[in-house]
């Protein structure tokens, strides 16, 4: 029998119910990130749902108000979803692993088992649930009308005090508390106040669920214990001495087969500030960001949107709207952004998002730490919802994130991009690292490095480092230049060095910035591909390659780059552009060997 000995209370204290389930809830699980608000902050949180059903006492509870600290208990309760015969919807609630049609409604009770304890005083119920074929919806007009809602609706006949009533049905993140919370989420905590303060015993209903099958498939609530949830998502059942009692292989996740052809229209629930796809004469449908990304909805074509402009099958009759961002409560970022397409065929655009965080001052500049691409498929005259999530462990000088999300591929007349709002960093920091043990957050190039790397722009060793502090040779930075600002050779490539032949892994790169005059060789013809790179040469190569306009000021600001240096104009453009400085005695050191973390800072921040 497990045991939280670290959440013992004193029973003969008033209002005993309250501080476990205050204790257990909130101080010890946190649940649903809501952060421990101390027994007088949560005696305000114990509250009735507005659509809360009220039914009889059920005869087959046990309300010993006796003292059950002496009782022994086994780990043999456990909560079940099964149909509600009593409040009928518009179709009968299908049975665990049965069919039910597109487009029905029906309820689902929740039900407590204590098995043989007398005294389970809180349960908490964590599930998942397929939001992309169900939605959660309010029980009360169930019978005529699916209505989204962000609640379950709490029996209080026997569980009269509600903790914990968070419901997200998607397709975008929902606000609770302040924090993001994903979609497919359902969370209800529910105990004993008045009618059992010792704990009741027996079998008995403590909310109920309304369901709407939204689209076809198969339809999946299942529970989530932890291990492998998190913490903060743990199912659990309470005994009035503070053990656990509930066994989770006594639970079963419950499934269901939604059958039908067309989908019907969900309205969006109104619970959370994260902006919403609106209604604009479109249908919408959902676009996970993962590897396989899929359109989970079917959509139809709606009369057509006045004003379009360009040919039917023309990228440009796509648009974002409505880039979001926000904090998840482990630590990750969720995104989300609208993609809409006004034209008459269906269009594949690829795009991408990147994720952006701004630096705090003095030198406050924005970065780009993170970034993903995809395939969005877009029906005529429709809109998708396209959402994922970064996992990124910020470094102490971040001030402010945000989210850029853009269609790629199109002309650049064509290309469309927008930025979500800026959010300040997550409280909680997620367990997801970079991916090189030598380049920590602290590490002064970790921003940069890690924008250049989700860019495709630098990768790591075999041996799994990235050698922040070693020199950069003359190929890697030819190459880390090409990719960085996507330069493309100027004509046909001809080699033009003997020590790149065309099978070396370099040999484009360095072709390519030699057509575009960024880098050039020495009188015997070669390269010295492997030599390591100085400043003075990244200086140079760096100016070429973004064709500033190259400075020449008659005094020199740097007191070993003398006016007469073959680098000294572009490592004056370079300072003027706020891509190379010197130290603080006034030197630049030209000679000195560039690291590849120096390399990353000074490529990621003149992008």
């Amino acid at each position: 029998m497990a045991k939280k000995s670290d959440l013992r209370l004193r029973w003969w204290y008033p209002l005993a119910a309250v501080a476990l389930l205050v204790m257990l809830s909130l101080s010890a699980r946190d649940v649903l990130a809501g952060g421990s608000k101390g027994v007088t902050g949560a005696r305000s949180e114990l509250q009735v749902g507005a659509d809360h059903q009220s039914s009889p006492p059920q005869s087959n509870v046990s309300q010993d108000r006796q003292s059950s600290a002496n009782v022994p208990h086994t780990a043999d309760a456990f909560l079940t979803l099964v149909p509600d015969t009593t409040t009928l919807g518009t179709c009968p609630a299908p049975a665990n692993g049965g069919v039910t049609q597109l487009g029905c409604a029906f309820v689902l009770d929740l039900i407590l088992n204590t098995g043989s304890n007398p005294d389970a005083t809180a349960q908490q119920s964590y599930l998942t649930f397929t939001y992309q074929t169900i939605q959660n919806a309010r029980v009360s007009t169930i019978n005529t009308s699916c209505v989204p809602t962000s609640t379950v609706t709490p029996d209080l006949n026997t569980f009269d005090a509600v903790l914990q009533n968070e419901v997200c049905n998607g397709p975008n993140a929902c606000v609770f508390r302040g924090l993001a919370v994903t979609p497919g989420l359902l969370s209800y905590a529910s105990g004993a106040l008045s009618n059992c303060p010792t704990g009741c015993g027996g079998v008995f209903r403590v909310a109920q669920v309304g369901i709407c099958a939204s689209n076809p498939g198969q339809a999946i609530l299942h529970w989530q214990f932890t291990p492998p949830a998190p913490l903060t998502r743990d199912t659990e059942i309470i005994a009035f001495t503070n053990e656990l009692i509930q066994n989770a292989s006594l639970f079963a996740d419950y499934t269901f087969t939604i059958t039908g052809g067309t989908p019907t229209s969900t309205p969006s629930s109104t619970h959370t500030n994260t902006p919403l796809p609106t209604s604009t004469g479109t249908s919408t449908s959902i676009v996970t960001a993962t590897s396989t990304s899929t359109v989970v909805t079917t959509t139809h074509t709606r009369t057509p949107t006045p004003g379009v402009t360009g040919t039917p099958c023309d990228r440009c009759q796509a648009e974002v709207k409505d880039v979001t961002l926000a904090c998840i409560s482990d630590g990750t970022l969720y995104w989300s952004a609208v993609v809409k397409n006004n034209g008459q065929c269906t269009l594949t655009v690829p795009y991408r998002v990147t994720l952006q965080a701004k630096t705090r001052p003095p030198h406050s500049r924005w970065v780009n730490v993170d970034a993903q691409r995809g395939n969005v498929s877009i029906p005529p005259r429709s809109q998708v919802v396209v959402f994922g999530t970064f996992c990124y462990p910020f470094p102490g000088n971040i001030d402010r994130l945000r989210a850029e999300f853009a269609l790629d591929g199109t002309t650049h007349e064509c290309m469309k991009k927008e930025k979500s709002h800026e959010i300040r960093p997550c409280g909680n920091t997620p367990t997801c690292q970079l991916g090189f043990p030598d380049v920590p957050v602290s590490n002064p190039y970790y921003l940069q490095i890690s924008g250049l790397i989700s860019n495709g722009v630098i990768t790591g060793y075999g041996d799994g480092t990235f050698r922040p502090d070693a020199s950069v040779n003359r190929g890697q930075l030819a190459k880390m230049i090409v990719l960085a600002y996507g330069l493309t050779p100027n004509g046909d490539i001809i080699g033009h060095f003997t020590d790149v032949p065309a099978n070396n892994p370099y040999y484009s790169y360095v072709e390519t910035a030699y057509s575009l005059g960024v880098v050039s060789g020495y009188r015997d013809g070669s390269f010295h591909l492997y030599s390591n790179v100085t400043r003075a040469q990244l200086a140079k190569m760096v100016v070429q390659a973004l064709g500033l306009t190259i400075t020449n000021p008659t005094k020199a600001s740097f007191t070993d780059v003398a006016t007469n240096s073959t680098f000294y104009r572009y490592i004056e453009t370079a300072n003027a552009n706020g891509l190379l400085t010197g130290d603080e005695d006034g030197t630049f050191k030209p000679g000195a060997l560039v690291s590849r973390g120096e390399a990353a800072q000074v490529l990621d921040q003149s992008r």
